[in-house]
């Protein structure tokens, strides 16, 4: 008797897909009548289109730290979810005279959403199975001769870099103070023109870490689960005493994500239970941290009364404003294509000049043209008319995202050719960390690539990711430059290793 194989629908990714989507559009058009609008139809298939690879992940056929897999799970949550919470919360750009209706540029905005996946995912497919695998490669090792010799040298310039930062400004009451006045004026921001100095004092963790794992990897010693929860938060009491109290939340969360990341690939694999529990801190962290911001400290999140409600309404810092503001731009993106299809085109476009402005990023102010226009140019006068930028007093700092950005500098028209660009950049890096030796220094810079591409390429703007990928990978960077070896290994292009690009990503065996 002939056998088949019978499959439960539970195990097919796209109806696991399809019913996810479904039930959640359908409890939000019965959680409310606002959802009774034409805007859930295109939202949904943005749902539908993203969706694959983040239920892979969370399945774990797709590794923990693995680009498509993480790009999948942000997507859902950046296309999907995101637009509808908006609506359910009610929560807007406060600075902005709305438009008549939300509901409709988010609608049209997912229209754009969805021919821009699809040229992500054309781009991706066939970068992917088109570029080939190379049969030999370059693994770089590190030289213990001459690695404690500059890690050691980078640690103490960096330590007394910060000892100085600190001297400088009246101690660490004098540091807080001075990070509360530049937030507040930013005019007379006595940390203005610090940037370089802060790439260099503030590496000391990101270093550390480089070091600590380089020689566990060495050393070939198991890490317990136990000792990870305990060296955490250690790491995490070192990066606010480096930089952490200066007012970047999201500096904070990316080094120990990439450090996290770094332990998953050099020492053991961590299982996705692990780093959600991490997340859930990071995001309580990054809610309280905003009360700081603010004028507060880190436990006014936590405390009743006055202070907190006023921080609240003046500051809009809330759990909405958290996971909408800072992890999505569903609102901003609406606003953009909003005043850019209403204005009468009297905007200007940027025509890559905030592009331009990114990659010239680090270079001293005084070597740049005067009046350049920048991201930060451009956003003002979209949202408040022409020539109303005035910095230090009437600016913008909304951050955009990769379609935004695109409408500032083009319209909206050319959306689809960036994701399409970022496809290509994904498969490349997707390749690139496939093809790396297990061995290989440069494995330690994957969680940190891997977030840059992934994440901020779509959630950000151009200078964001040039001046993250700048400020924390620098310094660590040179280090591995100055301190290994390149050795030529030879790899046969077996079968295995042609299927292995079909393959979602590594294996995660072993996973705590």
């Amino acid at each position: 008797m002939r056998r088949f194989r019978q499959i439960s629908l539970l195990q097919r990714p796209d109806f696991i897909v399809f019913f996810v989507v479904l039930c959640v559009s359908s409890a939000f058009a019965l959680y409310s009548t606002r959802f009774h609008h034409w805007f859930l139809i295109p939202v949904s298939m943005c749902g539908l289109l993203v969706m694959r690879e983040a239920i892979d992940w969370v399945m774990g056929r797709r590794d923990l730290y693995d680009p498509l897999g993480l790009f999948g799970v942000y997507a859902t949550f950046f296309f999907f979810f995101a637009p509808l919470l908006h609506v359910a919360w009610d929560y807007w750009m406060w600075e902005v005279v709305p438009p008549p209706d939300w509901r409709d540029w988010l609608g049209w905005m997912a229209v754009l959403n969805i021919t821009a996946i699809l040229a992500f995912r054309a781009s991706y497919s066939f970068f992917f199975l088109a570029l080939p695998l190379r049969s030999s490669t370059t693994s770089w090792q590190i030289d213990f001769r001459l690695f404690p010799v500059v890690v050691g040298t980078a640690l103490l310039i960096s330590a007394l870099l910060q000892a100085g930062v600190y001297v400088h400004l009246g101690g660490l009451s004098g540091y807080i103070a001075a990070f509360h006045t530049g937030e507040e004026w930013p005019h007379i921001d006595p940390m203005a023109g610090m940037g370089p100095l802060f790439m260099i004092s503030e590496s000391f963790p990101i270093v550390f870490a480089l070091a600590c794992l380089m020689y566990m990897r060495r050393s070939g010693k198991v890490v317990t689960l136990l000792q990870l929860s305990v060296a955490l938060p250690c790491f995490f009491a070192l990066q606010m005493l480096f930089g952490g109290l200066r007012g970047s939340r999201l500096n904070t969360v990316e080094i120990l994500f990439w450090t996290v990341g770094a332990v998953h690939y050099l020492l053991r694999r961590l299982s996705r239970q692990f780093m959600l529990a991490g997340a859930l801190l990071m995001v309580a962290f990054m809610w309280a941290y905003a009360f700081y911001k603010e004028g507060g400290d880190l436990t006014t999140a936590f405390e009743g009364g006055n202070k907190r409600e006023e921080i609240n309404k003046t500051s809009h810092r809330s759990v909405q404003g958290l996971i909408l503001g800072d992890f999505a731009r569903s609102d901003v993106q609406a606003h953009v294509l909003y005043k850019w299809a209403t204005d009468n085109h009297d905007f200007t476009y940027g025509w890559g000049r905030t592009y331009l402005k990114a990659a010239a990023l680090m270079v001293p102010q005084r070597f740049l043209p005067a009046g350049a226009v920048n991201k930060s140019t451009l956003g003002t006068e979209l949202i408040w008319g022409p020539g109303t930028y005035t910095p230090g007093m009437l600016f913008s700092t909304r951050i955009y995202g990769l379609a935004g950005e695109t409408i500032l500098n083009f319209g909206p028209l050319p959306i689809p050719l960036a994701f399409a660009c970022f496809g290509f950049l994904l498969s490349r890096l997707t390749l690139w960390i496939q093809n790396l030796d297990p061995n290989d220094a440069r494995m330690f810079f994957v969680p940190f690539l891997t977030y840059l591409c992934a994440i901020w390429v779509v959630g950000g703007d151009s200078d964001n990711v040039v001046f993250i990928a700048i400020k924390n990978g620098f310094v660590s960077t040179v280090i591995v430059l100055m301190t290994t070896v390149r050795i030529r290994r030879v790899r046969l292009r077996t079968v295995a290793t042609l299927i292995r690009r079909e393959a979602p990503s590594h294996a995660s065996a072993h996973s705590c």
